[in-house]
């Protein structure tokens, strides 16, 4: 239990120190953007809004779970931190879901903000409450994963640039991903509700499957040969 503390109390530090700017330089842009899509696309700013949250949500998680190992690998500092009691799984865990937490959190914000800013200017929905939630749900689950996969990529990379090229790809898959889910017209199809459901249940095998198998994994590192 104190190593746990000992971590979060580490990546608070860090986030105030490092990330605090930019999660209010983000809810602000988020704030604008959030009265200019209604404005300049009035009939399809639903739809938009959903995409610039989702792919925004994404992209920020891949990069701050990129940098989470690999930056503390470029200032020489994992070492030393291994080096204590810390138990490198609880690490790895614990900085996978800070991040995960903290983009969650901005994702969550912004959903929020055009809510309310969709609420005062009069723009319909285009999903009912239920189906809302079945795709945050199922969003949550897609960075679930890109979290897991990135993180471990960075704590078996050199540096921060090694890092961010090995993760572009599963971004990119996500990105697709994204596409596809949220383009997905209720109107048209009539059993959303179902697909949003099986696509969450798919992605919860996936991440047990992830899981497993990163702990598996870092039962394997060697500290010598895979971290440094």
């Amino acid at each position: 239990m104190n190593e746990i503390k000992a971590i979060v109390r580490k990546q608070y530090y860090e986030f105030l120190y490092e990330k605090k700017n930019t999660l209010f330089l983000i809810v602000i842009i988020g704030a604008i953007s959030g009265f200019l899509i209604p404005v300049l696309f009035h009939n399809l700013s639903g739809r938009i809004q959903m995409t610039t949250v989702a792919i925004f949500s994404i992209t920020l998680l891949k990069q701050w779970s990129a940098e989470s190992f690999a930056s503390e690998k470029e200032n020489n500092t994992l070492e030393s931190i291994l080096s204590t009691p810390i138990d490198l799984k609880k690490l790895y865990w614990v900085e996978m879901l800070f991040n995960l937490l903290l983009v969650s959190l901005v994702e969550y914000t912004l959903i929020i903000i055009f809510s309310i800013i969709n609420h005062i200017i009069n723009v319909q929905p285009i999903l009912s409450r239920y189906e809302a939630l079945l795709l945050i749900l199922l969003l949550f689950n897609l960075k679930v994963s890109i979290a897991i996969v990135v993180t471990f990529i960075s704590l078996t990379s050199k540096d921060v640039r090694i890092a961010n090229s090995r993760a572009s790809k599963h971004l990119y898959i996500a990105i697709f991903l994204i596409s596809i889910v949220v383009t997905l017209n209720p109107k048209k199809i009539p059993y959303i509700t179902s697909i949003y459901i099986c696509l969450i249940f798919i992605m919860l095998l996936i991440n047990l499957i992830l899981i497993k198998y990163t702990n598996s994994k870092l039962n394997k590192i060697y500290f010598e040969d895979v971290l440094f």
